[in-house]
């Protein structure tokens, strides 16, 4: 691959079955995951589970995005086609600076706490003032979250923390040939003493699949 490598025997096939579109594209992000400590092998398993997501109609455009969809091409689809609120997600990612990067974006940050705020606003048993508002925006930090390939794009399951053990778990869907991502919902659960409906999770609450 790109740089004068050479192409690993195992990956040969699958090489030479791409365009020199592709070729020119996947040589760069090899060379480069070979320059970070991939073994020949691994970084090739990498480029082609990319090239497999991207025809399946997954739009790569850049390396942190790249690094992300490698990931949900490895995701178990069939888990997913049978997943119900609540079910353990077969594998939860600590946080890195890919998924960061794309939680800071406004659409999902400022959106997230945005209807945090709101739904706390108008219930009768929460309260939460602008101060809070503030708050969980300069504390917003992404601790753990998972992939979901869909048709038409990935979901991101994400647990934020918030404030000291205060979590929000959000679901984010990027959209399918675009680099958008789009904060689509916050996930409700219950305070067993109060019996009280919440969207705060504590700190050893794990990050579970949700559909709203």
């Amino acid at each position: 691959m790109g740089g004068g490598a050479s192409v690993p025997e195992k990956a040969q096939a699958h090489w030479d079955r791409l365009t020199d579109e592709q070729k020119a594209k996947w040589s760069t992000y090899y060379d480069q995951l070979k320059a970070e400590g991939y073994g020949d092998d691994e970084a090739a398993h990498r480029v082609f589970e990319l090239v497999k997501a991207e025809e399946n109609n997954v739009e790569i455009s850049n390396t942190a995005d790249a690094e992300l969809v490698a990931e949900a091409a490895n995701e178990d689809k069939n888990w997913f086609s049978t997943a119900k609120t609540g079910d353990e997600f077969p594998e939860v990612f600590d946080a890195n600076e890919a998924i960061e990067t794309l939680a800071e974006a406004e659409t999902v940050k400022h959106a997230a706490i945005t209807e945090l705020h709101r739904i706390y606003r108008e219930s009768n048993l929460h309260h939460m003032q602008l101060h809070d508002h503030n708050v969980c925006l300069q504390n917003w930090k992404v601790k753990k979250y998972a992939i979901e390939p869909v048709p038409h794009g990935l979901n991101y399951f994400m647990k934020v923390k918030i404030m000291d053990n205060r979590n929000i778990h959000i679901r984010v869907h990027r959209q399918v040939h675009h680099d958008i991502y789009d904060f689509h919902s916050l996930h409700k659960t219950y305070q067993k003493e109060d019996n009280l409906e919440t969207y705060i999770w504590g700190d050893d609450e794990t990050l579970v699949y949700f559909e709203m």
